[in-house]
């Protein structure tokens, strides 16, 4: 990665924390057996690919929302108004003259 890009590094950066965050989520899940979890799986013939799915819905779940946090916080330009203002013209008098 080039320093030329620091959206991509922040991209990457944050992608991988929440894929660790993931993966400790889904460890967690197991050692402390959520809901049986953890014994239903090691009582199963498809154990290996009930942890893969599991760690893998973790981590793409929990990448995506670190990185898209990231995102969310990154400092604006001081020419956008903040968030939720809306840009407004200046209000201009008109004259109209009344119906008879």
């Amino acid at each position: 990665m080039s320093p030329s890009r620091p959206i991509l590094r922040l991209f990457v950066i944050n992608w991988a924390l929440g894929i660790l965050l993931g993966c400790a989520f889904a460890t967690a899940t197991l050692v402390f057996d959520v809901s049986g979890i953890g014994s239903l799986i090691a009582r199963s013939d498809m154990a290996i690919a009930a942890v893969l799915l599991l760690y893998v819905g973790f981590s793409v779940t929990c990448g995506g929302v670190v990185c898209a946090s990231a995102v969310m916080r990154m400092a604006r330009d001081d020419d956008h108004p903040a968030s939720g203002a809306v840009e407004c013209a200046e209000p201009v008098p008109v004259r109209v003259g009344a119906r008879r």
